[in-house]
């Protein structure tokens, strides 16, 4: 982002301010510092969908760990696929874990195949892989049943027994409260819980979360709660009270930092890069700018700007 662009957002900073001083200010740790427990990671720079199918290249990943590192000790992957097998090498050499996320459709072939590329992965780099992710809202899809689903994540438990490394599903917040049940087949509790597209304005958008969390808590009492996406979009519709704008990230991140760090959370942000080619595809502008970092690897925002 160029120095203007940073001074837009200081500049939009007070009028937030006045609704949501108190989340503002709280500290965050300085320049340098890793500020994420975790961050989603998809490469940067894809400009349309059709690119991902030839693969990403290993330089563009190379380039993408290196600057995400200096903000995260830990990314999450939504599949292994179209060269995203090649994620794991990198992020091992430059001591980043990894939540291996296995990409579950209503192809069963394809879903056997998934699981089988993510298994033999799990093998040479095991030691990084602290989480798996087996589907990632295939309930919010209605690609597959609870039952099903549960199936997935009881196989992927049978292959890897080292308990040290959970296995489970993501879903929006509102999928696990309406199928409970899901809970008996996974190690913990991956939900999505987004203010923005709840129509839940940025001052309030932590206490929001802590509500959902508690939900889920009182939903499962013992079960590892994770809150598997949080964010902020810098560009998209108005959603009820809920604007996105660079500032408005940049105060929603601030403001999560402080609270998982009080609440104790176990997070994952979403996300490290924007990503260009969603603005043509259903989720539209708002898809493409979740990012803390632009497709050219550029901070988007103060937060992260050191």
């Amino acid at each position: 982002m160029r120095r203007r662009d940073f001074m837009r957002v200081g500049m939009a900073a007070p009028g937030i301010l006045a609704h949501g001083r108190s989340a503002w200010a709280q500290p965050v740790p300085g320049p340098g510092a890793r500020l994420f427990q975790s961050l989603s990671y998809s490469p940067s720079g894809v400009a349309l969908e059709g690119e991902m199918a030839r693969g990403f290249p290993e330089p563009r990943i190379r380039l993408d760990i290196e600057r995400i590192k200096k903000v995260t000790g830990a990314i999450r992957i939504y599949s292994v696929d179209h060269g995203l097998d090649r994620v794991l090498p990198m992020a091992a050499a430059s001591g980043i874990n990894v939540s291996l996320g296995l990409r579950l459709g209503a192809d069963k072939t394809h879903n056997d195949l998934e699981i089988a590329r993510g298994m033999k992965l799990f093998v040479p780099f095991g030691k990084i892989i602290k989480r798996v992710y087996v589907g990632n809202e295939v309930l919010r899809r209605k690609i597959l049943s609870p039952a099903d689903l549960a199936g997935y994540v009881r196989r992927v438990r049978v292959f890897i027994a080292d308990p040290a490394v959970s296995i489970g599903t993501a879903e929006i917040w509102s999928d696990w409260l309406k199928n409970p049940d899901l809970t008996k087949a996974c190690d913990f509790v991956g939900a999505h819980v987004s203010p923005y597209r709840d129509g839940v304005a940025v001052a309030g958008a932590v206490d929001y979360i802590a509500q959902r969390s508690a939900e889920l808590k009182a939903m499962a009492p013992g079960k590892p709660i994770v809150i598997a996406e949080a964010g902020w979009p810098s560009a998209g519709p108005t959603i009820k009270d809920a604007v996105p704008s660079l500032a408005a990230q940049d105060q929603f991140a601030r403001a999560f930092l402080a609270r998982a760090a009080q609440e104790k959370y176990d997070y994952n942000f979403v996300e490290a890069y924007d990503q260009p080619w969603k603005s043509k595809s259903a989720e539209g502008p708002t898809g493409a700018s979740w990012g803390l970092f632009d497709g050219q690897r550029a901070a988007k925002i103060p937060l992260v700007a050191g």
